[in-house]
Formats: C-alpha cells, sequence, structure tokens
C-alpha cells in the first residue's frame, strides 16, 4: 500500500505529469462548456403570435392567433411572451384585449404586456356614454389647450382646424360644432380634468362615424400640419342639439386630399 501511495506521489509530482492532467482538465472544461451553450442555443419554447395585424382597443379571438417555435433565449428579451392561452384569458374564459397604446403587427409575438381584459380597460367607461351612432375619438391636447385641464367631461366644444393651406398660408377655422366631451386623460387614460396637478393628453369626444373618419383624415395631412384645437362653448352640451360640420371649405380639403373604399 505503501509503495503505491509513493508511486502516486511520484507521478503527480513530475512535471509531464502536471502538464498532461492540465491539458486533458482544461479539454474536459471546455467541452462541457460547450455542449452548455449549444445545448442553451437550441432550447425552444412554444409561443403564441398574431396571424394578421389587430389594432388596439381589439379583443383577441381565437382564429387570430397562431403557435409557433421560437428560441428560449428570446424570453429574456421579450418579457411576458404568451406560452398559455390562459394567460390572456380573464375568469370568464373570454379572451383580452389589445391596450389602448399598443397595436400588432402581422406576426408579432403576443406578450401580457400589451393586452388586457377588458373589466381594466382603463376607456371601458367612455363607451357606457355614448349614444347610438356614436364613436370616440381623441384629440391630443396639453395644459394649454385644455385651459389649465378645466375642460371636463360633459362639456360641449367646438373643434377647429390649425394649418396651412397649398400656398402656406396659415389656416385657423372652426370645423365642426357643439361636440360632447366624454373625458380628458393622461397617457395611462386616468382623468385629469379638473386637477391642477394633471398631465392632460387626450380629450376624449364624441362624434359620428362620419366625422370620425374626417377627424382622422385631417391628422395625416402632413402637407397641412394640421392640428385639431378644441374650444369650450359658452353653453353646456345639449343633447338634443346634434353635433354639426360647419365649414365645407375644410371638409373638401380633406376629401380632396385622401380617399375611401
Amino acid at each position: 500500500m505503501g509503495n503505491l501511495v509513493n508511486s502516486l506521489k511520484k507521478f503527480l509530482s513530475n512535471k509531464n505529469t502536471v502538464t498532461i492532467l492540465g491539458v486533458i482538465a482544461g479539454v474536459i472544461v471546455l467541452y462541457v462548456g460547450y455542449n452548455y451553450r449549444v445545448n442553451s442555443s437550441i432550447q425552444t419554447i412554444s409561443v403564441y403570435y398574431v396571424k394578421k395585424a389587430v389594432p388596439s382597443n381589439t379583443q383577441l379571438t381565437e382564429d387570430m392567433i397562431g403557435r409557433t417555435t421560437v428560441n428560449r433565449s428570446l424570453t429574456k428579451i421579450y418579457k411576458g411572451l404568451v406560452t398559455n392561452l390562459s394567460q390572456i384569458k380573464d375568469k370568464s374564459g373570454a379572451f383580452y384585449f389589445v391596450n389602448y397604446d399598443h397595436s400588432l403587427t402581422e406576426g408579432a409575438l403576443l406578450s401580457t404586456s400589451d393586452l388586457i381584459p377588458k373589466a381594466d380597460k382603463a376607456d371601458e367607461k367612455l363607451y357606457k356614454n355614448l349614444k347610438a351612432g356614436q364613436t370616440i375619438f381623441k384629440i391630443d391636447v396639453d395644459l394649454n389647450t385644455t385651459q389649465g385641464n378645466s375642460i371636463t367631461g360633459g362639456n360641449a366644444i367646438d373643434i377647429w382646424v390649425q394649418g396651412k393651406d397649398e400656398q402656406g398660408r396659415i389656416i385657423v377655422a372652426k370645423f365642426i360644432e357643439n361636440v360632447k366631451v366624454i373625458d380628458v386623460v393622461d397617457n395611462k387614460w386616468s382623468t385629469t380634468a379638473g386637477e391642477e396637478s394633471g398631465t392632460p393628453k387626450y380629450l376624449i369626444v364624441a362624434v359620428t362615424d362620419d366625422m370620425w373618419q374626417l377627424l382622422y383624415k385631417a391628422t395625416l395631412m402632413t402637407n397641412y400640419q394640421f392640428k385639431l384645437v378644441p374650444k369650450v362653448r359658452e353653453k353646456a352640451y345639449e343633447e338634443k342639439s346634434e353635433s354639426k360640420i360647419v365649414n365645407d371649405a375644410i371638409k373638401n380639403m380633406i376629401e380632396a386630399n385622401s380617399t375611401g373604399y
């Protein structure tokens, strides 16, 4: 036994032996590390995606969703990837909605950060105040255009257009009259109306589908630099007095520079 121990000590004390063992150990470490990296790089996970583009405030349905396999490393880059449909369904089994400030492009991977249950939709309350044939439209505002956050739900406003014509001349004109304000909200859709410390982002109004289309087209007319400006009316909104377009020149300008299908 003693001779065996002595022989082992002499073997291990030999410089060539130490070198060989070091090389072997290094090879083992490299092999294990390589295998780990290879296995990590090829590990996959099954996630859900949307087959077609889905706009904001749209509820997902089964036929909109597909399943695909991606590299597991994506979960470190994209948080909240949906791996199980239970992640995007409420207690009743209804699918979540795309959040108001998001839209999903075709093929986009589903993430819980982009989706929200109907019960938690920040703008759900807005739709409860609409009459038949109305829809909501949001106008970009700030403290100045809301007159220091003094515009509130129930107010009546006129919508003015500010921009430039083909000759570069400044346009400031009333476009739509007697529009009902639903709410004024910040970038999280929390009501800011009447709050001195609030930071208004959107003024939410109720309009007809035709008015919505015209207003939206106006915001896309970059050549004219159109900006929508709310102006509070002296009187409160009257349900019996419907909103109406009062400037055919602006309407014709919008329609002449856009098309509909």
